[in-house]
């Protein structure tokens, strides 16, 4: 189902070893790593699926990506990291196993999408980290958790997994209006969904309490995309402005509503849009360092 697949490179953490998805820089490259972290209920093919590959996009261009799947999913499966922090330490764990063994020396952006942009938030805000983070891009959170969200996590079970929903579930979760997105994409996406951590909607929705106290600790450029349709964080220019502006001490900012776009934004027809300037932020994180 994914365009690039696994590679045999594993990394080994205190928790378990977690796999993870690879595309190689260009030798001459000098940008720095991406690592893209996913979302829940999805593993790290969400940024590897046909037609929507990051990693294929990265390798257009030379640029590096790193997509751990996160504990509890794919290849990570049998590793266990029930809150952000505990994600946060083991998945930066992982990355710094994969930096000395794959990326030699390169800095990294992190990148992420919803509960996975809160883990690359934690990271890129832990001072203890000996990575060299330049970069963190994040995607598929809102300033506010609305009562669709606090439902949904109160409804799930104590704890374990739930099955992915029935398609037009789904379809009506993540995805925008009719138009917005190609049936072809919609089902590409729906035959990758994994089963949901039950812990994801909880953790997720402490984004609006952890968010400010991350931001305070990072002092790497920050970019910010958000889909106009998202019904999961919905939020408007305002809802974005106000999310920008917790990360008051980054060198700059990358701020955008991206129009026609739900909350799997990557998987919408704006998806190659929203890559393209994922790519160009971490293109000009490096050579911010110059």
């Amino acid at each position: 189902m994914s365009v690039t697949g696994t590679t045999g490179f594993r990394a080994d953490t205190a928790a378990g070893s977690i796999g993870a998805r690879w595309a190689a820089p260009a030798e001459e490259s000098t940008a720095p790593i991406i690592v893209a972290i996913h979302g829940g209920g999805s593993d790290s093919s969400y940024y590897d699926l046909p037609g929507a590959s990051l990693l294929q996009r990265a390798a257009m261009v030379g640029v590096g990506v790193w997509a751990p799947d996160r504990p509890g999913y794919g290849e990570s499966a049998t590793v266990q990291a029930t809150t952000i922090e505990e994600a946060a330490a083991v998945v930066g764990e992982a990355i710094t196993a994969a930096a000395h063994a794959l990326f030699g020396g390169r800095p990294v952006v992190l990148l992420g999408h919803s509960i996975g942009a809160v883990v690359a938030s934690a990271i890129a805000a832990d001072t203890a980290i000996t990575l060299p983070v330049v970069g963190l891009s994040i995607s598929g959170l809102g300033p506010r958790v609305d009562e669709k969200g606090l439902a949904m996590a109160a409804a799930l079970p104590p704890q374990g997994t739930v099955e992915p929903p029935p398609a037009p579930v789904l379809r009506g979760m993540l995805f925008g209006r009719d138009g917005t997105f190609t049936q072809e994409a919609f089902e590409s996406f729906a035959a990758a969904a994994k089963p949901l951590s039950v812990s994801d909607p909880r953790q997720v929705n402490r984004w609006p309490e952890l968010g400010p106290v991350l931001a305070a600790s990072i002092s790497a450029p920050v970019q910010i995309l958000a889909g106009a349709e998202d019904g999961v964080w919905p939020l408007d220019e305002a809802g974005l402005a106000e999310m920008a502006s917790w990360f008051s001490t980054a060198p700059f900012r990358d701020v955008r509503l991206i129009p026609g776009a739900g909350h799997a934004a990557d998987h919408h027809r704006v998806g190659d849009a929203i890559r393209l300037r994922q790519l160009a932020f971490a293109i000009e994180c490096g050579e911010a360092l110059r």
